[in-house]
């Protein structure tokens, strides 16, 4: 080999050693850099997930606070409207208790009373009660088959599981016995009840 060869082969020797060095400088950088993406990227979704689950995990912790409130909400006008069928219509037929149990949702939902179930049960004006029940301070504690049935028409009724027996503009009844002189107009006695609606 001449000395030019010589020569020519050791810089071609070191310039391909730089290239590969370089090369390999450059697979090394881009692998860490690579991994940094990666390891960033993977940072991110994991808090993202982190996220999205905790925003599942408040979502479903406000709908069960929401059914436990409705279903609180209903065992109260469940336990307000079969006191309310049992003391006024114990002894009538179950054709009767549903009629009484319309009478107190259709005032529940007129406008012209309370619009809570409960309210409408006890509800005084000028310290009358609007059932009679209310005020009889005598009164026994319900108990027997009717008070159960009464607390199963009045779950049916608050559901929509029976259909209403009377019209929604039926509000006021009283007991055949009894003569009020209301100015009302007269729609169907039940039982021992007379409907009416207002005029």
């Amino acid at each position: 080999m001449t000395s030019l060869n010589k020569k020519f082969f050791e810089f071609f020797s070191i310039r391909t050693g730089l290239a590969v060095f370089a090369a390999g400088t450059l697979s090394l950088a881009s692998t860490l850099l690579g991994n940094s993406v990666i390891e960033r990227n993977n940072a991110q979704q994991e808090s993202i997930d982190f996220t999205v689950s905790q925003q599942l995990k408040e979502q479903q912790a406000l709908e069960l606070k929401r059914v436990q409130l409705v279903n609180e909400r209903l065992e109260r006008h469940v336990s307000c409207l079969a006191k309310n069928i049992y003391y006024e219509a114990g002894s009538e037929s179950r054709t009767g208790k549903i009629a009484v149990a319309n009478v107190t949702l259709n005032r529940a939902a007129s406008g012209k009373f309370p619009n809570d179930v409960c309210d409408v049960v006890y509800q005084r004006r000028s310290g009358t009660c609007q059932f009679s029940w209310v005020c009889d301070k005598g009164k026994h504690k319900p108990y027997g088959d009717s008070y159960q049935e009464s607390k199963s028409i009045a779950r049916m009724v608050l559901t929509r599981q029976i259909k209403p027996v009377i019209g929604k503009n039926v509000l006021y009844y009283h007991a055949d016995y009894v003569n009020p002189n209301w100015d009302l107009q007269r729609v169907i006695k039940i039982g021992a009840h007379i409907f009416y609606t207002e005029t």
